[in-house]
């Protein structure tokens, strides 16, 4: 902006400069022609009869004058050539003046940013710090709680302990008997429910596959032109798309992917699936009534374990 508004007021100036010689240059024609009017009446009214002497000093004054009158217009030009050239010179100078001092407000703007930035990024660096530092205090304190925590606990119970053992020491036969008879029960229920389960092998199964059902094999054919329409769709989308023109679909071309799964079907059985599908579910079905039989169990002994405590309970009691 600084640069247009300085080149705008150098060709103002320069366009006044021309106004002005061209006026000065018109005034000195206009002055020239009246002279000359002037001596032309002059001459028209002198007496024709004229010495020689005083017409040669006539054209020695009219010659002195124009010399007079182009030094003085030499002189003038040179003049204005001079103030033109001062207010130029002075028009560049304050142009540089103005480049240097926009030069310097630019600098001194961006150390500001930089100094800004810099002093910023030190106080992100302090937060920082301190934020780490209170962190870590924190954690050892949490950390200190958590050992008096503990520590609190393991003394309490080992004073639980301590008078668990003194109380169980007068305690009667009939309960020793009894915990007895709960950790029987408890390893009973282990036992059986160990030999229930069926621990499931991480490994992938490695036997055949099965044949793809109608709505496979229609969704494999037009997979690819679904994506085509519509590429943007995941793979549960394709699936949906798929299903709700599979149920449009015409009757024969429908019965046609029944058809070819239907006998895919029937020679996988032929093959190995029968046999496979029938121990599958024989080996389910032991497995189930085997649970059965042992939840069963459990259940009784507990009931005759809690049975049995009572009425111990109740002959301690009379007794004493």
């Amino acid at each position: 902006m600084a640069g247009r508004s300085s080149s705008r007021r150098r060709s103002r100036s320069r366009s006044a400069s021309k106004r002005r010689s061209a006026s000065r240059g018109r005034s000195a024609s206009r002055r020239r022609s009246a002279h000359k009017a002037a001596n032309l009446a002059v001459e028209s009214q002198a007496p024709v009869t004229r010495s020689a002497s005083k017409q040669k000093s006539a054209s020695k004054g009219r010659s002195s004058s124009r010399r007079r009158s182009a030094s003085r217009r030499r002189s003038a030009s040179k003049r204005s050539a001079s103030k033109a050239a001062k207010r130029s010179s002075s028009r560049r100078r304050s142009a540089s003046r103005r480049r240097a001092a926009s030069k310097a407000g630019k600098r001194s703007a961006s150390r500001r940013r930089s100094s800004s930035r810099r002093r910023s990024a030190s106080k992100a660096a302090k937060k920082s710090k301190s934020g780490k530092r209170s962190a870590s205090r924190r954690s050892a304190s949490k950390s200190k709680s958590s050992k008096r925590s503990a520590s609190k606990k393991r003394s309490g119970s080992k004073k639980r302990s301590g008078s668990k053992k003194s109380k169980s020491g007068k305690r009667s036969k009939s309960r020793r008997s009894a915990s007895k008879s709960k950790s029987s029960s408890r390893r009973s229920r282990s036992r059986s429910n160990s030999k229930g389960r069926r621990r499931r092998s991480k490994s992938k199964r490695s036997g055949p596959k099965r044949p793809l059902t109608a709505f496979f094999r229609y969704l494999a054919d037009n997979r690819k032109a679904i994506l085509k329409k519509n590429p943007n769709l995941k793979v549960t989308e394709v699936a949906s798309v798929a299903a709700e023109q599979y149920r449009k679909l015409d009757s024969k071309t429908r019965g046609a992917y029944e058809a070819a799964a239907a006998k895919d079907k029937a020679e996988w059985d032929k093959k190995h699936g029968k046999t496979e599908g029938s121990t599958k579910k024989r080996r389910r079905s032991r497995s189930r009534s085997q649970n059965k039989k042992a939840k069963k169990s459990t259940k009784s002994k507990s009931r005759s374990a809690s049975k049995g405590k009572g009425s111990r309970r109740r002959k301690v009691k009379a007794n004493k």
